[in-house]
């Protein structure tokens, strides 16, 4: 749909289909095609459906990133324009934490960094920027970074890749003769970027799952857990449509509407979910299954918000 007549992207994109696995995650990504473009606006936008679908390649990328993480301190430089209200905002952040929603690539040669720059004549709206970067694994224990020369589709470039949600702390911000702003920043290991954590809790599900596979279930528990609440009922809902009347799936499904319900404070909603839920799982797995402990106790809560304490202590009792 988005290369509809670009026979080159078309051609790539079935290449693409034949020739991936996980060990070449770097490669694809460093390659100017479709998934570079795609990938980095879902990041740059938050797009959550384009996020779930590139859910694999972003852990493969990832998993490359620790499987081949520097093991020294490094000193690495990222040549960037950037507008003068992003200049501003950085300005006004010294001393702070500031972070990165996409990769991060950076070169390990400073004159390699600003060659990028050396063409560009600073206007009203646009600013020449020289990221400055510290980054020490020894410091950083939940961002993988790596030196990906081996790796890339061009391993000439002396490349440093920083896995997305990066977190630093801005340490100075000077301006020099050749009209660069030079930002020196420190690679830190606090995250709490929206972006990361996402991405975290897909890894964290995924390896939950027997067949080492995210679906939209696990999806959907990530969003409800970071209090994307349309998002996840828009999930279990897709996920209710696509599945059998009696697929394992279908009680968890409704038990996930069934907290987003209360969660969101909508106790009737999220008592007619959990009763669902309840119900499937009985028709299921049988009566006296300890999995329906759960759906009692939801339910028990629930009425005890509702102040129909006889109800939820029968819901408890019979957890």
């Amino acid at each position: 749909k988005y290369y509809d007549g670009n026979v080159s992207q078309l051609n790539i994109l079935n290449e693409f289909e034949h020739n991936y696995s996980p060990d070449n995650a770097i490669w694809w990504y460093t390659r100017e095609s479709f998934l570079f473009r795609l990938l980095n606006k879902a990041l740059r936008v938050q797009n959550i459906d384009l996020l779930f679908l590139f859910r694999f390649f972003i852990l493969d990328i990832r998993q490359q990133l620790v499987q081949y993480q520097c093991l020294s301190s490094m000193h690495i430089y990222r040549g960037q324009l950037m507008s003068n209200e992003e200049l501003q905002i950085l300005k006004n952040s010294i001393g702070q934490l500031v972070s990165m929603n996409s990769f991060l690539s950076a070169s390990t040669n400073r004159d390699v960094a600003l060659f990028y720059l050396s063409d560009f004549i600073p206007t009203d709206d646009l600013q020449k920027v020289l990221l400055d970067i510290d980054a020490d694994p020894l410091l950083v224990d939940n961002i993988p970074f790596a030196n990906i020369m081996p790796h890339s589709y061009f391993p000439s470039e002396e490349e440093v890749l920083i896995m997305l949600g990066s977190i630093f702390r801005l340490i100075d911000i000077y301006y020099d003769e050749n009209q660069v702003y030079n930002v020196r920043l420190t690679l830190c290991s606090n995250n709490d970027s929206s972006v990361q954590t996402i991405i975290e809790n897909i890894r964290e599900e995924s390896e939950k799952n027997n067949k080492g596979m995210t679906n939209l279930l696990s999806f959907g528990s990530v969003l409800r857990t970071m209090g994307k609440f349309c998002e996840a009922k828009r999930y279990y809902h897709r996920l209710l449509n696509e599945l059998s009347y009696d697929h394992e799936y279908i009680a968890d499904c409704y038990y996930g509407l069934g907290k987003v319900a209360n969660e969101q404070g909508d106790y009737d909603s999220g008592l007619r979910w959990h009763h669902e839920s309840l119900e499937t799982k009985i028709r299921t797995l049988g009566p006296n299954d300890p999995r329906l402990v759960d759906s009692y106790l939801n339910m028990g809560g629930i009425y005890s918000r509702k102040n129909e304490y006889k109800l939820a202590l029968e819901s408890c009792n019979k957890a």
